[in-house]
């Protein structure tokens, strides 16, 4: 090939990768969509997918939310709302938007709470009632209330109590009822959220005494197999709620600027019984949750 075919030839090459680059640039790029197996699995409550004029519900747990493939459900007296966010940067926030149609057709008074679905079997954690007067900005911001939270396990284990065969069985849900009825007595309360820092000790006590009861019955041979997962739940619904009252003063009193050395060993034991919760040993996890309470500044364990 002549001198002159040869520079002819690589010029057509050069200007071949030329326009090719031009054009892949000039393309957009079409956006990866989830697979089906990404998706999260649905249920059927009402949708957020909201405008700029909607409502924030934004809600504050001091156990932080889980990254969960699972539907994270607002839950308004008897309406529900999906597609809530973890904050970013903060796993202990969660919020949710409402329009300004769905916030108009709730009430005052409703019951709020939080959830994973499907949820049959699932721990819950309660947020007080609706007020709609403490909108401020377009935003409602919520704390846990663990009395509630409480209160609905022993809803729940009331209704699992009548569902029993056996006599036996409901005497000893009944034992475990009455042991945390008495850990919701109000003189062991300082609102909804935090213990009294003399009495309150006597909550986790009352409340080992019923978890002991609880993780018997799955041992029970008559113990219907179908309810030991919302045994389960609820057994985890207690336990959680007393972490939280263990982080809330935590945190309180290290704002406070409590002796160092506490919080040292309020947050030691925290981070055993967060250790004995993994194991699925949750007795032991609230029994170290009781530690960290008392280190916090109550009584020294």
């Amino acid at each position: 090939m002549t001198v002159w075919k040869r520079t002819f030839v690589r010029s057509c090459f050069m200007l071949t990768l030329l326009l090719s680059a031009c054009i892949s640039r000039s393309t957009p790029t079409k956006e990866l969509q989830p697979t089906e197996t990404e998706i999260q699995p649905m249920v059927t409550p009402r949708s957020t997918d909201v405008g700029d004029s909607s409502i924030q519900i934004v809600l504050y747990s001091p156990n932080g939310f889980e990254v969960r493939n699972a539907v994270m459900v607002l839950r308004i007296g008897d309406a529900e709302f999906i597609s809530g966010g973890i904050l970013a940067g903060d796993t202990r926030s969660m919020t949710f938007r409402l329009s300004q149609e769905e916030f108009a057709d709730l009430s005052d008074g409703e019951a709020i709470s939080f959830l994973y679905g499907p949820y049959e079997n699932e721990a819950r954690r309660f947020f007080g009632r609706l007020q709609k007067e403490g909108l401020q900005d377009s935003s409602l911001k919520l704390t846990p209330h663990f009395n509630m939270t409480k209160q609905d396990a022993v809803d729940r284990l009331r209704g699992l109590q009548s569902s029993m065969s056996t006599n036996d069985l409901k005497e000893s849900l009944d034992a475990a009822l009455m042991a945390l009825e008495r850990s919701l007595e109000p003189d062991l309360w300082d609102g909804p959220s935090r213990l009294d820092p003399v009495k309150g000790e006597s909550v986790f006590i009352y409340e080992l005494e019923a978890l002991e009861q609880l993780e018997s019955l799955e041992n029970v041979e008559k113990f219907p197999l179908k309810s030991i997962a919302l045994l389960r739940a609820l057994v985890i619904q207690i336990m959680l709620a007393d972490r939280g009252l263990a982080v809330l003063a935590i945190e309180e009193r290290s704002a406070g600027g409590l002796d160092l050395l506490n919080i040292q060993n309020a947050r030691r034991e925290l981070d055993k019984g967060d250790a004995e919760r993994l194991n699925i040993e949750y007795l032991s996890a609230v029994v170290h949750y009781r530690a960290a309470w008392l280190w916090s500044g109550h009584l020294a364990p």
